[in-house]
């Protein structure tokens, strides 16, 4: 299996959607290029963090109904609460939790419960009121 750098994804991604705007898969290769490389500390800027985003809207926009996209949203929330949780802005990780839990495809019952990375959360009883919601 070959690994592909992020770069490489993102500038092939960008030749499809300019070759074919409404190409909504690649928008969706595009987030994720983006996003892998702001979560990954690569290039933890507000316009990194931008450019996933948009590409995610863009991608919404185009087909709301492709399972692809929910799971973009999905990953860039997850990822988010993450990012809040452990800086020690429980407000805005409990804001993209709300998100994840109603997208399609977003964070299960398990992951919720036993993720050490939302371990700061765990006291807060927003964090019990979503395991509730998510319960088997």
């Amino acid at each position: 299996m070959q690994i592909v750098h992020p770069a490489e994804t993102r500038s092939e991604s960008r030749s499809i959607t300019l070759k074919d705007p409404r190409f909504a898969l690649a928008y969706c290769l595009t987030a994720q290029a983006h996003d892998d490389l702001y979560f990954s500390l690569l290039d933890h800027t507000p316009e990194r963090r931008a450019r996933g985003d948009a590409a995610v809207k863009e991608a919404l926009r185009l087909r709301p109904d492709l399972p692809e996209v929910h799971l973009a949203m999905a990953y860039q929330a997850f990822n988010l609460a993450i990012v809040y949780a452990r800086t020690g802005n429980p407000d805005l990780a409990f804001g993209e939790l709300n998100i994840l839990i109603k997208t399609p495809g977003g964070v299960d019952y398990g992951e919720l419960k036993r993720n050490p990375s939302l371990d700061s959360l765990r006291d807060d009883p927003r964090f019990k009121a979503l395991l509730a919601q998510l319960a088997p």
